[in-house]
């Protein structure tokens, strides 16, 4: 049976886009026999712009796939103001801990556009590692992904100075396989909150690094001029790893 013929069997071309399991590195060297079992038990569902996906004190139990649109996972402060953990794009996964040990959500989750998501529920997914062990192995790697981002995520909030910050979060967002270019899919307003401080701040700092020639802006990328200055600047260290 051919692969596109198997994922019909179970409704996965109904997301309209490119099939979750080939976009999650967890997934993408499961064997054909493997990915039939996996695709039995991973369940789909539509969210508009703006609907709650999940929020805090609901039971989180779920590894969710973004198979197309945009997950912002939030919360508000005493003050209101929203408070951004991270984004979510096409092919991330959320929730890796939970397939491990059930808990409750401490955030939110809110669709930014429409969005498609594929979701394995905790007890189908115990089940399934039972005859197949090796997966959780690959959930274990993905996990360490996660912990690390959300480690990096707190030092640069944790930093006394603005400027700081800002290139903590250029440096955390920037992989070696980028050469000198990091991506960045968010507004100067959303990393502002992301990074705890208001817009204004942000552009006023992101600025001045381009001034001093450490960074440049190119479109809907940053290019780094000069490392060394910015691994000076920022409060979180390099993963060579």
């Amino acid at each position: 049976m051919e692969k596109n013929n198997i994922f019909k069997v179970h409704g996965c071309d109904s997301c309209g886009q490119r099939l979750c399991v080939e976009k999650v590195d967890i997934f993408k060297h499961l064997s054909k026999e493997d990915l039939l079992e996996l695709l039995k038990i991973i369940k789909h569902k539509k969210f508009k712009k703006g609907e709650t996906i999940f929020d805090v004190g609901e039971a989180f139990d779920t590894l969710y796939i973004v198979n197309s649109g945009r997950v912002k996972i939030h919360n508000y402060t005493f003050s209101g103001d929203d408070n951004i953990l991270y984004f979510l794009e096409e092919g991330d996964v959320f929730g890796e801990i939970s397939l491990l040990k059930s808990s409750y959500f401490n955030h939110r989750g809110t669709a930014m556009k429409n969005t498609n998501l594929c979701m394995i529920k905790k007890e189908d997914f115990d089940a399934l590692i039972q005859a197949k062990p090796s997966m959780s192995i690959k959930i274990f790697e993905s996990a360490y992904g996660r912990i690390k981002g959300l480690e990096n995520h707190l030092q640069i909030l944790q930093s006394n100075h603005a400027i700081n910050k800002v290139a903590g979060f250029i440096l955390m967002n920037y992989s070696k396989d980028q050469s000198s270019t990091v991506a960045i899919n968010m507004t100067q307003k959303e990393i502002a909150n992301y990074i705890g401080m208001r817009r204004e701040t942000y552009s006023r700092y992101f600025n001045q690094l381009i001034s001093e020639n450490i960074i440049r802006k190119s479109n809907q990328s940053i290019e780094i001029i000069d490392m060394d200055q910015l691994i000076e600047l920022s409060p979180i260290l390099l993963d060579y790893s």
